[in-house]
């Protein structure tokens, strides 16, 4: 929590404020514990009326009665006469207002860690440790107390984290844009760009599946380490696209030695990323675990789908490719036949048990 404001005296004021309802609710349980400089470092006004409580409760009767009293009790214990009388210079003693610069020169006090004045704006923060689901009706109660800005953090780092993975998705689309062109550019031709750029997508999609499967959630860590591994499938894709292409083309068996290529540079990364997940850093292993998934996945696609691709836009000695009208059509007829399926389903799971005829004539 954050109490901001160019008046520093007023900041101070607002800030005592929320220090005494901090510690209401801390007696009444509805957070568990906070840390705070407003019980410490107070107002002037504040000052002043303590000061005024100090000098009201010292009266002459009670300022003799204590001195008395502490004569003679400490003569008993041991004490002189004089222990005490800088005690007793405290009693009459003409107190001064403090400034923000009186706190901070007090090593003993953590101001600057929670008070920031520059520019003649100052910020004093405190620090609030809430129970899981009481978060909500915190902030409510202190939405309005004025310039206040209550910050739940954990909130701003799922905030943030979302906006992350949404940046990431916009680069991935715009990384996978540029590779498609580059692709065409070099192949100059569709069915070998498809060929190349399917796999891409599977091998993310498997992998985004998986992590869903067990319940592995992206942070900020493994995204990063998600680029990688997304410039591997890249690789991977074009390799095994040119080994097919040489083999269908000059009739060269060279698709066995890109193989052995990838899955040696699949076990080396495999190898240096993956003994991270022995790690104890939920972070660390996270990144060894979304690293070994993704690239199982890219050599799994390169090896067993990308082959059944090139078969089906490219084409074999043995095998004429299937032409995109053809594709186009079949796709479409698959769809308008699983649709109708799927619909035919649902009739007969609901409509088909209310309509009044016998179970024999349905």
């Amino acid at each position: 929590m954050a109490v901001y404001g160019d008046d520093s005296e007023k900041v101070l004021q607002t800030n005592n404020t929320i220090s005494y309802a901090l510690d209401s609710l801390r007696n009444n349980g509805d957070i568990l514990s906070f840390s705070s400089i407003g019980n410490l470092v107070l107002s002037k006004e504040k000052q002043q009326e303590k000061i005024e409580l100090w000098k009201g409760f010292w009266n002459k009767d009670i300022i003799e009665n204590t001195k008395n009293n502490l004569v003679e009790s400490g003569t008993e214990l041991g004490f002189k006469p004089n222990s005490f009388d800088k005690f007793y210079s405290f009693l009459n003693k003409d107190f001064r207002l403090l400034n923000i610069a009186d706190y901070s020169s007090a090593a003993a006090l953590p101001v600057d860690d929670y008070m920031v004045t520059d520019n003649n704006f100052t910020t004093v923060t405190s620090l609030i440790k809430l129970k899981e689901d009481n978060g909500e009706k915190v902030i409510e109660i202190f939405r309005a107390y004025p310039k206040t800005l209550v910050i739940d953090r954990q909130e701003m780092n799922e905030m943030f984290l979302g906006n992350l993975k949404n940046d990431f998705n916009k680069l991935i689309g715009y990384s996978l844009g540029i590779v498609v062109l580059i692709l065409f550019f070099f192949f100059r031709s569709f069915s070998l760009v498809l060929v190349t750029s399917i796999p891409i997508l599977l091998t993310w999609w498997l992998t985004i599946g998986i992590m869903g499967m067990f319940h592995i959630e992206f942070n900020i860590f493994n995204i990063i380490i998600s680029t990688f591994i997304f410039g591997l499938g890249i690789d991977y894709s074009i390799f095994i696209t040119t080994g097919l292409l040489k083999e269908y083309g000059k009739g060269a068996e060279v698709l066995s030695t890109h193989r052995t290529s990838i899955l040696l540079s699949a076990i080396t990364t495999v190898l240096g990323i993956g003994v991270l997940i022995f790690a104890k850093h939920p972070a660390l292993h996270s990144i060894s675990l979304v690293s070994l998934i993704g690239i199982l996945s890219a050599v799994f696609v390169a090896f067993a789908i990308q082959p059944l691709l090139f078969l089906l836009f490219i084409g074999s000695k043995e095998k004429r490719p299937i032409s995109f009208r053809l594709l186009v059509h079949s796709v479409l007829s698959f769809g308008y036949y699983g649709s109708g399926g799927l619909l035919l389903s649902i009739w007969s799971v609901t409509f088909m048990r209310i309509l009044p005829f016998s179970k024999k004539l349905k």
